[in-house]
């Protein structure tokens, strides 16, 4: 019986504050915004360390050359001036804030423990439909984005992250909306996934392990013009 009453306890205390951190309480942009996809494949940047800010750049570099390999020749990025801060939308994603209104918006499905008084959330390994993180993130057109994550594993045996975007609002799954997975290690990790939009709107990005149980640590989501 204290160990019931030590768990109402806890799911009281933690009830409250899951309720204010609550994504759908905000703009809820997934059902407003149409779907839209990379230009190109992803790409993932994980070096076993910590990320620095020159990882970023390189990244930043590769997706934006990639981008402008893609444009058909004489195209303008873009077409008139618009805000710096429509331009260079940031939001750092964590336990205890799982968005960013107008900007990013998250979605736990099946998590194994979500306590906000410990700012933690672990996800059980399975398929995308059992346990798994989606990041609804509202996007603009010729827009470099740099998603750099921290996860913790805790599987002994190669774990492996897996991430998925959802095909655009058509249905039509293409190469740039395939699975990709990353091989990461027991304990702390961090990685950067790097993308540009074929098109202003709504990217969904779901993210998940099949074969670890993990948790998920924050996520730092930049978009700068592919310039």
């Amino acid at each position: 019986m204290k160990t019931l009453a030590a768990l109402l306890v806890a799911v009281a205390l933690v009830a409250p504050a899951f309720a204010q951190n609550n994504p759908f309480n905000g703009m809820q942009l997934h059902r407003k915004t149409s779907t839209t996809v990379p230009a190109f494949k992803p790409i993932i940047l994980h070096t076993g360390r910590p990320i620095t800010q020159n990882d970023k750049m390189q990244v930043y570099s590769a997706a934006t050359k990639t981008y402008t390999a893609k444009l058909p020749r004489g195209t303008a990025r873009m077409s008139a001036p618009v805000a710096a801060s429509y331009l260079n939308p940031s939001a750092t994603i964590t336990p205890l804030q799982l968005f960013k209104p107008g900007f990013v918006e998250t979605y736990l499905r099946g998590p194994e423990v979500v306590d906000m008084a410990m700012s933690e959330i672990d996800f059980l390994p399975g398929s995308i439909a059992y346990s798994a993180m989606d990041f609804y993130i509202n996007v603009n057109a010729n827009t470099t984005y740099l998603l750099t994550f921290k996860i913790k594993a805790t599987s002994k045996s190669s774990p492996e992250m897996q991430i998925n975007i959802a095909p655009d609002s058509s249905g039509i799954l293409t190469a740039a909306t395939g699975v990709q997975r990353v091989d990461v290690a027991q304990g702390e990790n961090q990685f950067v996934y790097a993308f540009i939009p074929s098109g202003s709107g709504l990217v969904v990005i779901t993210m998940l392990s099949q074969n670890s149980y993990w948790q998920f640590e924050s996520c730092e989501v930049t978009g700068t013009p592919a310039s």
